[in-house]
This record gives C-alpha cells, sequence and structure tokens, in this order.
C-alpha cells in the first residue's frame, strides 16, 4: 500500500493531531470497504477519531484519493467543529483532483514527492 500526503495536508493533520498510524488506518478501511463517505471518482471523505475521544468525539473528517488500488493520497483534513461538511466548490474541486490524480503514472508521482508537493509515508 503506497501512502501519500500533500504538504497542506501535513501541516494540518500535524497541528491536529493525525498521525501516520491513524492515517494508514483509514486506508486500511477503505480498502475493506468502510467507507464513511464516497463522493465518487475513487474520492472519499473519511472521520478519524482522535484516540481519547473515539468517532462522535468531535473528530476530523480527511478526504482520500484512491486512483489505484494500492495508492492513497490524503488531500484535506478539518475538525468537525470547525466545519460541518465540504461545500459543493470544495467536492467538485476534490473530484477534479482526483480525476487527475489518477491519470498520474509512478513517475509522476515519485516527481511530485521530490518536488514536495507529496509526502511518501512509511
Amino acid at each position: 500500500m503506497n501512502l501519500y500526503k500533500t504538504r497542506s495536508f501535513a501541516r494540518i493533520a500535524a497541528k491536529v493531531g493525525i498521525t501516520e498510524a491513524m492515517l494508514k488506518k483509514t486506508a486500511e478501511e477503505i480498502s475493506q470497504g468502510l467507507i464513511h463517505a464516497d463522493l465518487g471518482g475513487n474520492v472519499f471523505k473519511q472521520r478519524v477519531a482522535p484516540p481519547e475521544r473515539g468517532q462522535r468525539g468531535g473528530g476530523h473528517i480527511v478526504v482520500v484519493i484512491r486512483p489505484r488500488e494500492d495508492r492513497y493520497i490524503f488531500l484535506h483534513c478539518y475538525l468537525k467543529k470547525d466545519q460541518e461538511n465540504i461545500g459543493p466548490g470544495e467536492e467538485n474541486a476534490f473530484l477534479e483532483l482526483g480525476r487527475i490524480f489518477s491519470d498520474l503514472t509512478e513517475e509522476d508521482i515519485k516527481a511530485a514527492a521530490l518536488s514536495g508537493l507529496l509526502e511518501e509515508m512509511l
């Protein structure tokens, strides 16, 4: 399983306490069909609960693209208390990004990681 996060996602996730272990678990849930919201076009919205609060304790929402079975790209996250949901404009932008990321080759992904646009998680 190849996991990546955008630079902006990494910055926000670090600030709100989302760990790479939590993101790996999120990708595993998606691969098992445990999807909270399928936005279409291989774009998903998943709840990531802080360990001390559980699923209903506020939580974080992440937007994930799965352009291929074994590749996950974490795009956006927000705190449920700060933003109830993503708007139609944001959803359309995420769907377009899903389409773009689906067209990228392995070389394109590696180039994006080398340039700092994406960060590969271990």
